[in-house]
């Protein structure tokens, strides 16, 4: 209680950080290292089992969505929707003092930020597809503590090539070993 009188209700982050003890603030960052680390080498089997080839691309900060992107047969170009929607609301332009063209600019913006999250539900139903799984398990995908359970599910698959052979009439056969 001393130290919330002391610093008040608008402490910062600096003085956050100074409260929390160094060797917690190494674990902490341990852990999400370790998070990351575990989230990527996931994205890394999913692509693996999705295309029959694997992309370190995965582990690289932007470029990790590009195999992603391919391993559930979507195409690059579609990535030019979340980019207008990040650039309309963060950079717009000058709009002036009508009303009509702020509410009209706005309401574009709008629309390209429904665009990403329809298309993101699309590569993940797509992703989902990809592995052989269902499109349900893609609403794991949502929300962010359920999403590792998504994941693992995904990277656990078989996939469309290694667990099903076809036979000569084109049907599938599931192998079992």
């Amino acid at each position: 209680q001393k130290e919330a009188q002391k610093h008040g209700p608008d402490m910062n982050l600096q003085s956050a950080a100074t409260v929390i003890p160094i060797m917690w603030q190494w674990i902490l960052s341990g852990l999400l290292l370790a998070a990351w680390l575990c989230r990527r080498c996931l994205y890394y089997r999913i692509v693996e089992t999705s295309t029959g080839h694997s992309s370190f691309l995965v582990f690289l900060p932007f470029f990790w969505i590009f195999p992603l992107l391919r391993a559930a047969h979507i195409s690059v170009q579609w990535l030019l929707v979340p980019t207008f929607a990040v650039v309309g609301l963060f950079l717009p332009p000058a709009l002036g003092d009508s009303p009509q063209m702020i509410l009209g600019y706005y309401s574009v913006v709008g629309l390209l930020w429904l665009g990403t999250g329809i298309l993101y539900l699309v590569w993940c139903v797509r992703l989902c597809q990809a592995v052989d799984r269902t499109g349900w398990l893609a609403l794991l995908f949502v929300w962010p503590v359920l999403d590792w359970i998504a994941l693992f599910v995904l990277a656990s698959s078989q996939g469309k090539s290694q667990g099903r052979a076809a036979t000569p009439d084109g049907n599938k056969l599931v192998l079992a070993i």
